[in-house]
């Protein structure tokens, strides 16, 4: 499994390299950017649990400026 694993390594290594500078850069990014995925966010449990709190409530509830500005005018009236 290893061999077959260092073998597509290889394989990705040579079309990389045939790549212009940019492309080159860009496949590189995407490779690191798939490797730091791997990892998952560094949390504390503190962290883990108020994130899955805050997703457990309800959304708020959100008005637009005019319906806001209508409400308000009411309660002057």
């Amino acid at each position: 499994m290893l061999i077959c694993a260092m073998n597509k390594m290889d394989d990705a290594w040579a079309v990389m390299k045939k790549l212009p500078p940019r492309e080159r850069k860009r496949a590189a990014s995407a490779i690191l950017d798939f490797a730091a995925s791997l990892d998952g966010p560094n949390l504390t449990p503190g962290q883990t649990n108020q994130i899955k709190q805050r997703m457990s409530k309800p959304a708020a509830k959100v008005e637009t400026v005019a319906k806001v500005r209508a409400r308000l005018r009411k309660l002057e009236a």
